[in-house]
């Protein structure tokens, strides 16, 4: 038993490794890989994985299926940009709404933190279509009733403790709200108002996502 969880672990620090290199060597990888293709048969394939539960030196308990997933939102994040039609634009919103949810047991902090991050650069590029983004806008920021207030990007900061982690949540929502502008609809923008000043208790804060210095009429 000691031998198979051994292997297993190895295969996953394998195979994250190899991602990881797809990852850095984006501009390189160009005319090798199909990123397209990728959102439909790799990355489903390995958002699929459970993996066992194997144990580290530190006997620390954790899910291998973790680091992939985290790994898949990585490659995402430099690939978006990279090279990504805009049909497949869709698949990749989806995807990392996947990797966000918390009704997931596979997605810890981490992993919907590096959702978030990839989402970040999936939004605030070139060919970012507002049109295509707009029926995920909503599940992105505040998240869907299923999941109970702790869903979408303002969901997640109640499971952040670090500010810096915090402020990183803040950057994508104002990258959101930037490219969307009044496509966010009214209700968002209360429960967007609402969260933040509880969390925070910042005026200036407030005037980002309502775009005026009090805020009021914007609502």
């Amino acid at each position: 038993m000691k031998d198979l969880e051994m292997k297993t672990s190895e295969e996953i620090v394998f195979r994250e490794s190899v991602y990881n290199a797809v990852t850095l060597n984006a501009l390189a990888l160009y005319d090798l890989i199909d990123f397209d293709a990728w959102l439909t048969t790799v990355i489903p394939v390995e958002l699929s994985f459970t993996g066992p539960q194997y144990v580290h030196q530190s006997d620390t308990a954790n899910f291998s299926c973790n680091i992939i997933r985290r790994r898949m939102a990585l490659l995402i994040s430099e690939w978006v940009g990279t090279k990504c039609s805009e049909s497949s634009r869709p698949k990749v919103y989806e995807t990392l709404l996947n990797l966000l949810t918390p009704l997931d047991a596979r997605n810890d902090v981490v992993v919907r933190m590096s959702a978030a991050t990839a989402l970040r650069y999936a939004v605030d590029e070139w060919h970012f279509k507002s049109d295509v983004f707009l029926p995920y806008l909503d599940a992105f920021l505040v998240g869907t009733p299923a999941e109970h207030d702790k869903g979408g990007i303002i969901g997640l900061m109640a499971f952040v403790g670090h500010i810096e982690a915090r402020m990183k949540l803040i950057q994508v929502v104002e990258v959101i709200v930037e490219r969307m502008d009044r496509r966010v609809v009214p209700d968002c923008r209360l429960r967007l108002i609402v969260d933040h000043a509880l969390c925070w208790v910042d005026n200036e804060f407030v005037a980002v996502f309502v775009g005026t210095e009090s805020g009021a009429e914007d609502i």
